[in-house]
């Protein structure tokens, strides 16, 4: 992976509604919504080979795939803080995929194994886990976004940049600990293999919680493919790229899934289960 672009601020000025349809001359129109909600938080376009990203009236950012900077238009009285983290919540992800490497929507730890994945939908619990886990002694690796490359030989993973956020809930069982949200800003080093990636889920009502078992096989690449981040993926050869490394990253790591249990205070000793099976899961066939 090429060394990541910078954040170039170029101007604050008021950015008007959020387009929910394509602006003229523009291509590869996208407009993204929370499930159940009755208006897009967020578009992306393109326009003359530019990609263009906005995020609600707040900030607008556009690049060229493999640039070296993006560049951004802030609303007025919108923080630094604020424009940081979506940034790298929102955009990086986008920006490094766009330039050709794949990421997928999870969080991460890296371990003596390797790098372990924390994926699934929103608030399955993958920030409280991976940060659970570092309590443990894992280092934090990613939140939310996981970029990965496959080779011959195995599956890396790639650091970026992140800035871990937690539920208050979380927060208040771990004892109020402030200091949880700062920004995780590099590693050494900055590329490590990818050993396994957890599918997370509630247990359900009379279902056996915190077990660490094989996700079933034909599960394995719809699941891997649903949290994919990506532009432009309605396009043919986006398409195809996109299926040959998810095919290539399914078979190159382990894949498992972990049904938890709904109680934010039992996070600790969540992680402190999976992390007496995961050894075992991972010498598994």
């Amino acid at each position: 992976m090429r060394e990541l672009p910078r954040l170039v601020v170029r101007a604050s000025a008021p950015l008007g509604p959020l387009p929910t349809q394509a602006p003229c001359d523009a291509d590869a129109f996208e407009a993204w919504r929370l499930p159940d909600a009755p208006s897009p938080f967020g578009a992306s376009w393109r326009e003359d080979g530019t990609w263009i990203v906005q995020l609600g009236d707040a900030a607008r950012f556009r690049f060229e795939p493999g640039g070296e900077t993006v560049e951004a238009i802030a609303r007025p009285g919108l923080t630094d803080g604020v424009l940081e983290d979506q940034w790298l919540r929102q955009v990086l992800p986008l920006v490094v995929q766009a330039a050709g490497t794949e990421v997928l929507h999870a969080s991460a730890v890296d371990t003596e194994h390797g790098v372990i994945a924390f994926s699934g939908d929103a608030g399955a619990g993958k920030s409280t886990l991976a940060w659970s886990l570092s309590r443990l002694g894992a280092g934090l690796w990613a939140d939310d976004a996981l970029a990965f490359a496959s080779d011959a030989d195995e599956v890396r993973t790639h650091f970026l940049p992140f800035r871990l956020r937690l539920w208050p809930d979380v927060l208040e069982a771990a004892g109020g600990h402030k200091q949880v949200a700062a920004d995780v800003e590099a590693r050494e080093p900055a590329t490590r293999p990818l050993r396994a990636i957890v599918f997370l889920a509630p247990a359900e009502a009379g279902e056996d919680a915190e077990q660490l078992t094989p996700l079933a096989t034909g599960d394995a690449f719809p699941a891997l493919l649903a949290q994919a981040w990506g532009l432009g993926l309605q396009e043919p050869e986006a398409q195809r790229r996109l299926v040959e490394r998810y095919l290539a990253l399914a078979g190159g790591v382990r894949l498992l899934t972990f049904r938890r249990g709904r109680d934010p205070a039992a996070c600790a000793s969540t992680a402190r289960a999976l992390w007496a099976q995961l050894p075992a899961a991972l010498a598994g066939g």
